[in-house]
């Protein structure tokens, strides 16, 4: 069963609401690939590695 998304990690959810590119990249992903990112930034260790993350949805 997947997650819901409100259960996505704080520090994703807040660099994605500051990001209106990213955030709308992010909202037409299928939700298997919105989940694989968010488990992606659960494994986040700092601040520009979540950047990184965030900037990559846009890609």
């Amino acid at each position: 069963m997947e997650p819901p998304l409100h259960e996505m990690p704080l520090g994703f959810s807040m660099n994605l609401a500051v990001d209106e590119e990213a955030l709308a990249a992010f909202g037409r992903l299928p939700r298997a690939e919105q989940n694989e990112l968010i488990e992606r930034s659960r494994r986040v260790t700092d601040k520009d590695e979540m950047k990184r993350l965030i900037r990559s949805i846009c890609r």
